[in-house]
């Protein structure tokens, strides 16, 4: 096994280079990092919250968290070239032991560790019913124990890679521009919110307090996602004789269907061996071991540029009386639900924290008689109780 790149194209036939360079994992890919980062914020609370607090945080998802099935799925990975002394290499490397022990309270752990049986219930997924009988296989020698995994095309160990190594991996998604429509649509419903990075700063901020944990990258999107071969990407490390798995991974993190192009999606990734691991959704013999709050991951104010609120931030499901007092400002009377006290504490977060740096976007008529997205105003908060909000909009659009 020697260290090699991984090359492919994206569907407008862009190369993705993934490859491993003085032991850290590099996605070369010749795309322009935008000037400016943004996220679409929509109904979670927490997420929400999160972003607008005294000391703002990003919130590094698993992959369990995205809304494609497909996005960082194993099935990405091609294991049906994987041979008997690699897979008993990988389970001896890879710290699968720390793992399984974490899971699972049983006497048939050691025997797993020395590959004398395989355990079933979490390994398995709801789409493979057929599960190993313990008490046959425990019998049985490694090799025969392998081709029976085999068989059923390593299901379970490309299940539990992808587990072990999201339990301690986050990503937070972000885009290239503020006017996008779908995104506004999709994520917002537009009456949630979008924010500005400035990316030099965010992006160095992460990197001086993650250091070698912290990576970025934009996606690769393809027509029809192609499987890695999983064996033929990783090699064994000169300084420790341990597999290196970072280009499948990276591969795995970074692959969408074109479908999702319109996105224009950057990923930036931390690991940490704390975050944990959510209930799978479809998956209910799964326990959660998700911490949130570590996943939860602070980062300087000044990384923030601009907080812009979409075009129905103010409506009728928030509130039961909008009063206009002239063109610049009116005062809007909280009704008593869930919505509207998610977005009166959002909006006294942002009265704390982010009053000068708040926008509102419009559709609007442009020179050229096209309707673009444009920040037409700029919003600050005069006042704010539990019972109504005054608001200053002032047009900046001429």
């Amino acid at each position: 096994m020697t260290n090699k790149a991984f090359t492919t194209k994206d569907y407008k036939g862009r190369e993705f280079q993934y490859k491993v360079s003085n032991g850290n994992p590099e996605i070369k890919h010749g795309l322009k990092t935008p000037d400016k980062f943004y996220k679409y914020y929509g109904d979670s609370e927490f997420k929400r919250d999160s972003i607008l607090a005294d000391i703002p945080k990003l919130y590094f998802s698993h992959s369990y968290q995205f809304n494609d099935c497909v996005d960082s799925s194993h099935l990405i990975w091609n294991m049906e070239n994987l041979d008997f002394e690699f897979y008993k290499k990988l389970l001896k490397n890879c710290h699968l032991q720390v793992h399984l022990k974490s899971l699972f309270n049983t006497d048939l752990i050691n025997d797993f560790i020395e590959y004398k049986t395989i355990l079933s219930k979490n390994l398995y997924p709801f789409n493979y019913n057929k599960q190993p009988d313990l008490e046959t296989w425990v019998h049985l020698t490694q090799e025969e124990i392998f081709q029976k995994i085999k068989s059923q095309k390593f299901a379970h160990l490309r299940i539990f890679l992808n587990d072990y190594e999201g339990s301690r991996l986050g990503i937070f998604c972000l885009t290239n521009s503020f006017a996008n429509n779908l995104m506004w649509a999709h994520y917002t419903e537009e009456r949630g919110f979008c924010v500005e990075f400035d990316t030099q700063k965010l992006l160095k901020d992460l990197k001086d307090k993650h250091d070698d944990g912290f990576t970025y990258f934009p996606i690769n999107y393809q027509k029809k996602i192609k499987q890695i071969d999983f064996q033929n990407n990783c090699f064994l490390k000169a300084k420790d004789n341990k597999l290196d798995l970072n280009i499948p991974y990276m591969y795995l993190y970074s692959v969408k269907d074109k479908t999702w192009h319109y996105e224009n999606e950057w990923r930036l990734m931390i690991e940490n061996e704390k975050f944990g691991t959510p209930v799978h959704p479809i998956d209910s013999n799964y326990t959660e071991t998700i911490n949130h709050q570590e996943r939860s991951i602070e980062i300087e104010r000044d990384a923030i540029n601009k907080i812009i609120l979409g075009p129905y931030f103010f409506n009728t499901s928030v509130f039961s009386n909008i009063q206009y007092h002239n063109q610049k400002t009116f005062t809007g009377y909280f009704k008593n639900n869930c919505d509207a006290c998610n977005v009166m504490k959002a909006l006294m977060s942002m009265k704390s924290n982010y009053n000068d740096m708040l926008y509102q976007i419009e559709r609007v008529v442009c020179d050229e008689q096209t309707i673009e997205r444009k920040i037409a105003f700029k919003i600050e908060i005069l006042d704010i109780d539990e019972k109504k909000v005054e608001i200053k909009r002032i047009e900046i659009l001429k």
